[in-house]
C-alpha cells in the first residue's frame, strides 16, 4: 500500500499519538501475511476513501494499527485478516451524502437512518472487490451489540462474527478519543471506563478486557518515555 501511515497518527491525545508510533507497523508486518484479497485492491479502496472523507481514512488506519495490537495478543494467524477488515469496516460510509457525513453536529433520527446504510453499503462493496461472503459479513456486522440492539440486522450475542465483536471494541475506543466538532474526545482513562460499562451489552468482554490491558501497558510506557508517568492520568 502506498501513503497510509502518513495519517494514522491524526490523533488529538499526544500519548495515543506516542503509542501508535511506537506500536508495530501493521504495513510492513502484512508483507508476511495473507491477505484475502490482492495488496492493490486494498490500496485502491483505502485511496477512493481518503479522497472521499480524509477523516474516515485516518480513523481507519487507528482502527488497522489496534486490530493489529489486538491480532498479536489474541490470534496470530488471524492478525492479517483482522487487521485487514479494521482497515475496510467503514469503507460503507463513501455511499453516505456529503450533507450527512459532514454534518457537523448531533445528527437528526432520520439522518441517523441513512448513516446506518453503511454497513451494508461496506459489505457489497468489500464482496465485490473479491471478500469471501463470510468476511464480508463481518464488514456488515460491525455495529451489533452483544444485547441485540445494534444495527443493521439486530442479531446478538455469539450469532454476531467473532471479527465484528473485535472490530466494535477497537471502533469504539477510537470514536471516544476522537474529538467531534460538538464534543472533544475524551481521555484514554475516561474511555477505558466508558467500555467497561459496555461490556456485555455492547462490547464483547473478552475482547474489551484485552484490549485495554495490552493498550495500558503501551500508554504506560509511552508515559515513561515522556516523563509523564508521575503525573495525574488527565490525558
Amino acid at each position: 500500500m502506498n501513503e497510509p501511515e502518513s495519517l494514522v497518527f491524526e490523533v488529538e491525545n499526544p500519548i495515543l499519538a506516542h503509542v501508535l508510533t511506537d506500536l508495530p507497523n501493521f504495513e510492513t508486518a502484512f508483507e508476511s501475511y495473507k491477505w484475502p484479497i490482492g495488496q492493490n485492491s486494498v490500496s485502491a479502496l483505502l485511496f477512493a476513501l481518503k479522497i472521499r472523507d480524509k477523516t474516515t481514512f485516518s480513523h481507519v488506519l487507528r482502527c488497522g494499527t489496534y486490530a493489529h495490537l489486538l491480532g498479536q495478543q489474541e490470534n496470530k494467524e488471524l492478525i492479517g485478516e483482522w487487521t485487514l477488515l479494521a482497515l475496510l469496516h467503514d469503507l460503507g460510509k463513501m455511499g453516505i451524502p456529503d450533507e450527512i457525513l459532514r454534518d457537523t453536529g448531533e445528527l437528526p433520527l432520520r439522518a441517523f437512518e441513512q448513516v446506518k446504510q453503511h454497513a451494508s453499503f461496506g459489505q457489497e462493496l468489500v464482496r465485490r472487490a473479491g471478500l469471501s461472503d463470510e468476511l464480508s459479513m463481518c464488514i456488515r456486522s460491525h455495529h451489533e451489540r452483544l444485547d441485540g440492539y445494534g444495527y443493521p440486522d439486530g442479531i446478538s450475542g455469539d450469532k454476531i462474527p467473532e471479527a465484528s465483536r473485535m472490530i466494535l471494541v477497537i471502533d469504539t475506543f477510537d470514536a471516544l478519543t476522537s474529538n467531534r466538532p460538538y464534543r472533544s474526545g475524551l481521555s484514554y482513562v475516561d474511555a477505558f471506563e466508558e467500555m467497561r460499562k459496555s461490556m456485555g451489552s455492547q462490547l464483547d468482554k473478552r475482547f474489551t478486557k484485552v484490549f485495554i490491558t495490552i493498550l495500558s501497558e503501551h500508554i504506560d510506557l509511552a508515559e515513561k518515555r515522556l516523563g509523564l508517568d508521575t503525573l495525574p492520568r488527565i490525558a
